[in-house]
This record gives C-alpha cells, sequence and structure tokens, in this order.
C-alpha cells in the first residue's frame, strides 16, 4: 500500500511540475565567452545555466506553473564585463521559447519568440506604435487589468511604476493575487511608495541611524528638528551629478548663509561603503555636517531613487520640500529664511 502512494505521489508532482525549453540562436562571439543564464524573477534564483560552444545553446528547466523569467548574457567592454537581461515568460510546458541575438545585442538586441505571454507581450507593444503616449499609459494599464492574474500582468504594472501616481499604481498592486504581489520588482516598489507617503510634504522626518564621519553613532532626530531649517542633501561617493550640484549650488548657498543660526546644511552619504565615503570626504572636505548612512537605510526611509536627492525641513521637523535641485533649491531657502 506504502509502495503504490509514493508511486501515486511522485505521478501528482511530476504533472504538477512541467519542463520547458529555451533555444538560443546567433550568439555573438563576445557573448559566447560567457554563460548564458535562465534566471527566475521572483526569487532571482538561476534555473539553467550554459557555456556556449557555438552560436546556439539550448537551456532547459522544470516550472510548476508560468513564470516571469529573464535571460542573462555577459560581453567584455572597456574595464570589465557587462550583464545585460531580457525578461521572458516561461510557460511551464507550453511552446518551446527562442531568443535569436541582432547585431544590437549590446543595448539589448535580442529577439523573443514562443509562448502564449511572450506573443501576447509582443501584440501589446505593436499596438501602441500609433498611440500617443497617454493612450499608451492607459492602453498599458488596460492590459494589465486583463492581465492581472498572470506574470504578464506583473510585468506590465511594474512598467507603469514611473507614469502613474502612487494612489493609481498601488491600486493595481493590491488588485494582484498575493503570489503574483511577491515578485521583488513589485514589492520594492509598494514598499517605496510607502516610504515616499510617509515622508511627503507636510509630514515629520522619519529617523535613521547614520554614523559621523569619526564614527560616532547618531540619528537624524539629532540634528532635525531642533528649531532650525536643514537642508539635507543625499548623495554618494561615486556620484558625479552629487559632486556637480554641491559645487555649483550647495557651495555658494553655504557661503551665503553659513553665519545664519536658522540654518544649515547636512549631507547624508549613502549607496557605498563607509570606507569609500571616508576617502571621498577627505578629498572633497566639504565645510558642512556631513553624516555617513552606513546601513543603507536612506532610500527605504525617504523613498527616493536617484540621488542627489535633496529636501528641506522645517525647523519643527516636517519636510517642507523634496526632490530640490539647482535653482529651486535657493529660491525655498531664501523664502524661507527672509519670512
Amino acid at each position: 500500500m506504502k509502495k503504490i502512494l509514493c508511486v501515486f505521489m511522485g505521478l501528482a508532482v511530476s504533472l504538477a511540475v512541467k519542463a520547458f525549453v529555451v533555444n538560443v540562436s546567433d550568439l555573438p562571439e563576445a557573448v559566447i565567452k560567457h554563460p548564458v543564464k535562465i534566471v527566475s524573477q521572483l526569487d532571482n534564483k538561476t534555473i539553467d545555466s550554459i557555456q556556449p560552444e557555438g552560436k546556439n545553446a539550448v537551456l532547459h528547466g522544470t516550472l510548476a506553473k508560468a513564470e516571469l523569467c529573464k535571460l542573462t548574457y555577459s560581453f567584455d567592454i572597456t574595464g570589465g564585463v557587462r550583464t545585460n537581461f531580457i525578461p521572458v515568460f516561461l510557460d511551464a510546458g507550453n511552446d518551446t521559447v527562442s531568443f535569436r541575438f541582432t547585431e544590437n545585442f549590446e543595448n539589448g538586441g535580442v529577439v523573443v519568440a514562443g509562448g502564449e505571454l511572450n506573443d501576447r507581450r509582443e501584440a501589446i507593444w505593436k499596438n501602441m506604435e500609433n498611440l500617443k503616449r497617454d493612450d499608451r499609459v492607459e492602453y498599458i494599464k488596460k492590459q494589465a487589468m486583463e492581465n492581472i492574474s498572470n506574470p504578464l500582468g506583473v510585468y506590465l504594472v511594474s512598467v507603469l511604476s514611473s507614469s502613474l501616481s502612487p494612489d493609481i499604481w498601488m491600486g493595481l498592486y493590491h488588485e494582484m493575487p498575493a503570489d503574483l504581489a511577491e515578485y521583488p520588482m513589485l514589492r520594492n516598489e509598494a514598499e517605496r511608495l510607502r516610504a515616499v507617503e510617509a515622508t511627503e510634504e507636510g509630514r515629520m522626518f522619519q529617523d535613521m541611524p547614520c554614523l559621523t564621519p569619526d564614527g560616532k553613532q547618531v540619528n537624524l532626530s539629532d540634528y532635525l528638528g531642533k528649531g532650525k531649517y536643514v537642508l539635507l542633501d543625499f548623495w554618494a561617493s561615486w556620484c558625479g551629478p552629487c559632486r556637480k550640484e554641491a559645487k555649483e549650488v550647495l557651495m555658494p548657498l553655504y557661503e551665503k548663509y553659513k553665519d545664519n543660526d536658522n540654518f544649515s546644511i547636512i549631507g547624508i552619504m549613502n549607496s557605498d561603503s563607509t570606507e569609500k565615503h571616508l576617502e571621498a570626504l577627505k578629498s572633497i572636505n566639504y565645510p558642512w555636517q556631513q553624516l555617513i548612512d552606513s546601513e543603507r537605510l536612506s532610500a527605504k526611509t525617504f523613498g527616493f531613487q536617484f540621488i542627489p536627492f535633496i529636501i528641506l525641513v522645517a525647523p519643527d521637523g516636517k519636510i517642507l520640500r523634496r526632490n530640490l535641485r539647482g535653482e529651486e533649491i535657493w529660491k525655498y531657502v531664501d523664502d524661507v529664511l527672509d519670512k
């Protein structure tokens, strides 16, 4: 009886997990030098990897259900190796999927064909060719709703993250089944938007731990909400635009108000190691207070995607302005200090 039960259970598992095949063709010489992989975008695990021996390769794998994955490939560039990825839907036992590399492979020039969801996505992009930008956003939103229960919906909702208001995007996200909402590309965006809402203009700043350059553990609350206006400049040692903004805007602003007890500038270094931050501070030597986000919490706490990210905080700790750049910084600082 136990043997029959084991055979039955094994048969059930084999029926639930289906195989897929991915054919890759016209691999350029630069790509053949490196492994080509199929990676799940749900858990970032490699499903199959192959070191090509010629211009064609075949990858295999098994899935319990349709999944949004990616084909990753690498090639040499000046000073290192670059890795690209191409999104693909693997339909767990449906049609074979093929990737054909083109001469533009360095910029993602890989043609995907086969599989119901891949074909559906291609049809969506083709239908958008003659639509205006606003109409395209509405069209993708409509297609996302129609595919909200499959991995194509995951892809389309992710694409819309930069085109929809946070409220509308979160509405789409909450319509998704729980298993699809767990895709990191969606979950991370949802967490970011919650952080944006928590730190929107008019709300109190969110506290977070930092280090001073001499290694002392402090919090933002040691500097904010203490009766003066504070300009927070989130930057990184490797960020050229951050240094440009500091040189052309923040430095003159500091010189103008360095003797004003109602205003200060604080730099928050993030997105790099503490060691590299300290090296940068030695070479740049900014005159205003610098703090190091050693736990890399800045982006999660304030919900920003790009640096420099600059905000103006009121004396009571409320956020007055987010995403300040260039002349806007001077405008708002001058306005509040003149008052």
